[in-house]
């Protein structure tokens, strides 16, 4: 990656998937949102875990998807060899972390300040997790195991569900039809007394699918709170 200090935060289980597929069936083509589609892999996902083989120096990022040397002596190698190259790329893609920690010795919370340098800010907890489960795919002693989070897997069926959906959307422009003001329906008694804006937030938060859509908005949220108070500080 170009940018400074970056540190990718995919699901382990994400980034080991392909892995493993291309060292049992080998590789033809890349590894590029195709492939990674008929892995299984969400479409929400496949950006994050693309950018996680191009860290680690299996995929070329100057040529999205295509295998380097390193993914093509990993694919004929042993498995032992295969764990070894592994290690190796773990080892030097993420020596700005192992300067300050090893994860033999210490325990997720050293290891999470040890990536408060990585970049972006907020996906630090996600960058450990990735750290520690392929640290421990690779056969390093690890402390404290990762947090066991799967990447989530999209079926045939809703993967054919939401492309028909999207593109029904596509088709269909939205329209808001009249409201008639005597119809409207009074929020449930508890929401009465609350503010409109926590109203509104809560709805947001009604229509939110995955508990990283919810990170995700958590931190879009938490940055324009940082913005807004930093103008009224200013003014």
């Amino acid at each position: 990656m170009t940018q400074e200090n970056f540190a990718p935060y995919a699901a382990p289980e994400n980034v080991l998937r392909v892995l493993e597929k291309v060292h049992k069936n080998g590789l033809r083509g890349k590894v590029d949102a195709d492939f990674m589609t008929q892995l299984g892999i969400n479409e929400g996902m496949i950006g994050r875990t693309q950018r996680a083989l191009e860290f680690l120096g299996f995929t070329d990022p100057a040529d999205e998807g295509a295998q380097t040397p390193l993914l093509s002596q990993y694919i004929v190698s042993g498995e032992e060899d295969a764990k070894a190259l592994l290690q190796e790329a773990i080892r030097k893609s993420y020596e700005m972390v192992f300067r300050a920690v090893n994860p033999a010795h210490d325990d997720r919370a050293k290891i999470f300040t040890a990536f408060k340098t990585m970049k972006p800010q907020g996906q630090w907890d996600r960058m450990v997790t990735l750290f520690l489960g392929l640290c421990r795919a690779a056969g390093m002693p690890v402390l404290e195991p990762p947090l066991n989070r799967p990447g989530k897997v999209e079926t045939s069926a809703e993967r054919t569900a939401r492309k028909a959906q999207k593109k029904q959307k596509a088709k269909s422009p939205i329209t808001t039809p009249p409201v008639d003001p005597n119809q409207l329906a009074l929020p449930p008694a508890p929401m009465r007394t609350l503010d409109p804006a926590l109203v509104g937030i809560l709805g947001k938060v009604a229509d939110l699918e995955t508990s990283e859509d919810l990170e995700s908005w958590i931190a879009m949220f938490r940055a324009a709170f940082t913005f807004v108070k930093k103008l009224t500080t200013k003014n």
